[in-house]
């Protein structure tokens, strides 16, 4: 799975958050890897703090950097 967070600024409210918590708690078994473009340095520090609790392996790549992380994902 490849995201493209570079224009994300973050939820809402902690609803949100929570309803975004239970969909990855729910769906996460089910991905082998995820690759996550990153504009903002929480993004890359949240992507390294939650790794450690996903069944995916995840890495957080740049934009410039976005052909990599693909090329990753394919194996």
């Amino acid at each position: 799975m490849l995201i493209d967070a570079c224009g994300f600024r973050g939820w809402e409210n902690i609803a949100a958050f929570e309803n975004h918590a239970g969909f990855i708690k729910n769906h996460h078994r089910r991905i082998e890897r995820v690759a996550a473009i990153a504009a903002h340095d929480w993004q890359h520090w949240l992507i390294g703090a939650v790794r450690m609790f996903l069944h995916p392996e995840v890495r957080a790549y740049d934009k410039s950097h976005e052909s990599e992380a693909l090329r990753w994902i394919v194996g």
